[in-house]
């Protein structure tokens, strides 16, 4: 039984515009759960949802969420059924939200087994 493995960068200073990046590896049975934590308060402006190549590209269709401490995918639900073949890149200012929190959660469902990728959120600091 594999343990998720997850690496988180966040900016150390605080410019204008934040990001966050989560670097993952799934657990068995193709879930992460990882929370970052610091104070996150702006507009999403754009968040990437890569998927690793050769043996430890996720099953097509993952689905990805990044929940507020309210438990809210601050994603509006478009990080769902992710394609294991190419990034995806969420922009468009309808569908993210505003974010006014101290943790931000990743939560990778359906990846498959040991499967791995990269997720980067920028917030445009209020």
């Amino acid at each position: 039984m594999a343990d998720q493995v997850v690496t988180i960068t966040q900016d150390s200073i605080a410019y204008p515009l934040q990001k966050i990046q989560w670097d993952w590896l799934s657990a068995t049975g193709g879930a992460v759960d990882s929370a970052a934590s610091g104070w996150y308060c702006g507009k999403i402006v754009r968040a990437i949802i890569s998927p690793d190549s050769s043996t430890t590209q996720p099953t097509d269709a993952y689905d990805v969420t990044i929940e507020d401490a309210d438990g809210f995918d601050i994603l509006s639900g478009e990080g769902a059924n992710a394609s294991n073949a190419a990034a995806v890149h969420i922009t468009d200012p309808t569908k993210v939200l505003y974010v006014r929190s101290n943790v931000l959660t990743l939560k990778i469902a359906n990846a498959g087994d040991a499967k791995g990728g990269v997720v980067t959120l920028y917030i445009l600091r209020a």
